[in-house]
């Protein structure tokens, strides 16, 4: 409950700021209309039904919100996803395996350099929420990690992954979790575990529900 709140306390300053720092530029341009290019290739539609602050949230979001790695230990493959402002998600598999280790600058140019397909679409809503949580967590966050075992007998790491997040008020990328080995680890940060769990609302790409974990 004490958490629900503190998080409402955030939510309303959040959304002021996103206000005031879009009021410049809200007054040299016309409202978005509800059809909105993001980019040459991708158009959003708007809901109409977006409240100020799910608007202005929106507004201020950059046009790649989250992004992915994920590597295949079996085929020696990365696939790389990301979603858009727009809703859009979009991956391909990298022309290179990918082996390093929270390096954005590479998967930063890979998604400038690739031609990605649209593999599914996201709810404008969700990723409003998503954002939200996003802009709560520090660029700086530590990493908690959490060992598990599985009910199954363990088996050998078959993938890796790493996600990150998109932060435009102060153009940043947030590393937000990743996976190695029977390892996973996410952003200790008070909205972490919830950022973490949205996300995979979002996109479902792997499962842990065969996992005990010990903190």
């Amino acid at each position: 409950m004490f958490r629900k709140k503190i998080q409402r306390i955030f939510s309303t300053i959040l959304a002021a700021i996103i206000s005031i720092s879009l009021l410049s530029a809200c007054e040299k341009t016309e409202s978005i209309p509800e059809e909105t290019t993001i980019s040459e290739t991708t158009v959003a539609t708007v809901p109409t039904d977006l409240t100020e602050e799910e608007m202005a949230i929106w507004e201020s979001m950059p046009d790649i919100v989250t992004m992915r790695v994920y590597n295949d230990y079996e085929t020696k493959t990365t696939e790389i996803l990301y979603i858009e402002k727009s809703g859009a998600m979009k991956s391909f598999v990298s022309d290179e395996y990918y082996k390093g280790y929270k390096d954005s600058e590479w998967l930063s140019n890979k998604i400038k350099t690739s031609e990605a397909d649209v593999t599914g679409e996201v709810d404008i809503y969700k990723l409003i929420e998503y954002y939200k949580l996003l802009l709560l967590i520090d660029e700086n966050c530590p990493m908690k990690s959490r060992q598990f075992i599985s009910q199954q007998i363990q088996r050998e790491a078959k993938f890796s992954y790493e996600i990150y997040g998109k932060n435009n008020l102060n153009n940043t990328i947030t590393f937000i979790a990743y996976k190695y080995a029977s390892s996973e680890n996410i952003c200790d940060s008070l909205y972490g575990e919830e950022l973490f769990d949205l996300y995979f609302e979002i996109d479902p790409f792997t499962t842990t529900n065969e996992t005990i974990f010990l903190y």
